[in-house]
């Protein structure tokens, strides 16, 4: 017996087709909603997975850039104390690889036990002889990172040292010797203590400021214009001494001539050109308008899966200023690190070569 048209419309869903009477989905139907939500799975596991890769070399980059303003910013207040007395000397190294530089400061350094004037809790110190290097010599132990030396002194000497000074140096007198102890202390962080002369006194010479930093380099804005690593304008003459009272007009020398001892790091002034009795006079910083400095720096996160040597290895494939091609560090070393070869040059993981940071900074005087 056929049914009546509403019962087959009732049992056909009222819409012409047929469904299970029990109301479930068959298994075409089942498999296409299972294709369907493994899909949206692994698209949302994806975008996880990219959000949550963003966000760690977010942080890694913050934290790179929270180190560079950190050690800016201490040598931005060591700069902004330093005597800019011409008869005081100052050491600025450019060398093969990182460079270092010392100069005397207003701010605050360590004082040794034994001087008198840095014990108990009422010792203050406001002098400081001040210096910034690389420790990169990994064959003696080092962590390939930026130190800070800090040497409290006084304005005047009560006790010269050999090579551990207690004073600011006055030309002729030179930080390079007077304070040649400290200078070549390998030591790398101020939990190893230098000894003095006697047998219970320490001197802490360097505390680590930058243990991401990987690379210094620093080139002076003459106030010419020009970029250089020496701090006087040209032209000038070079020698391995100062000038002398006959270096004067009969040599062809006047009033403002220029003159760099390159062996004591020290540039000189002309000031009286006089046959027999020339004066000259040293120059300090006068011809400086800035030192910039560059740091190539690379996190923590990202740096601990790399070995020492392939740190130091950045030395040499981030390239010297050169003043002959004056191109600052944060242009030069910025094309090495773009390079697609510059992991397998460096001996990096890609993902350590790819977080490392240039950073580069005036400090005007």
């Amino acid at each position: 017996m056929i049914p009546p048209p509403s019962i087959t419309a009732a049992f056909r869903g009222g819409s012409g087709r047929a469904v299970s009477k029990h109301g479930a989905f068959s298994l075409l139907e089942t498999l296409i909603v299972m294709t369907i939500l493994g899909m949206m799975a692994l698209i949302v596991s994806q975008m996880v997975r990219s959000t949550t890769s963003t966000i760690k070399q977010a942080e890694r980059r913050m934290d790179a850039d929270a180190q560079a303003r950190l050690v800016f910013n201490r040598m931005a207040r060591d700069f902004e104390g330093m005597a800019h007395r011409g008869d005081i000397n100052f050491l600025l190294q450019s060398q093969s690889g990182n460079d270092a530089f010392y100069f005397f400061s207003e701010a605050t350094g360590h004082f040794a036990e034994s001087d008198p004037y840095g014990v108990g809790s009422t010792a203050r110190n406001t002098l400081s002889l001040i210096g910034y290097r690389m420790n990169d010599k990994i064959s003696g132990g080092a962590r390939v990172e930026l130190e800070r030396l800090g040497r409290g002194l006084h304005w005047f000497d009560y006790a010269p040292g050999s090579g551990d000074s207690t004073a600011v140096c006055y030309l002729p007198a030179t930080i390079a010797v007077n304070f040649a102890t400290p200078l070549a202390d390998t030591y790398n962080n101020s939990s190893n203590l230098y000894p003095t002369s006697t047998a219970t006194a320490t001197v802490p010479q360097w505390d680590v400021v930058g243990d991401q930093v990987a690379r210094m380099e620093y080139c002076l804005l003459l106030k010419d214009g020009t970029f250089s690593v020496i701090p006087v304008i040209a032209p000038y003459h070079t020698a391995t001494t100062a000038p002398l009272a006959t270096d004067d007009s009969g040599s062809g020398y006047s009033i403002g001539s220029r003159w760099y001892d390159e062996t004591n790091k020290v540039g000189y002034i002309c000031k009286a050109a006089t046959s027999g009795s020339a004066v000259w006079g040293p120059l300090g910083i006068q011809d400086i308008s800035a030192v910039i400095v560059g740091l190539a720096v690379i996190d923590g996160g990202s740096r601990i899966v790399a070995d020492k040597t392939a740190l130091a290895k950045l030395t040499t494939l981030l390239p010297d200023f050169d003043p002959a091609n004056p191109v600052l560090m944060s242009a030069a070393w910025q094309s090495v690190v773009s390079q697609t070869t510059f992991a397998k040059k460096a001996g990096l993981p890609a993902s350590t070569a790819s977080a490392v940071r240039i950073y580069q900074r005036y400090f005007y005087f």
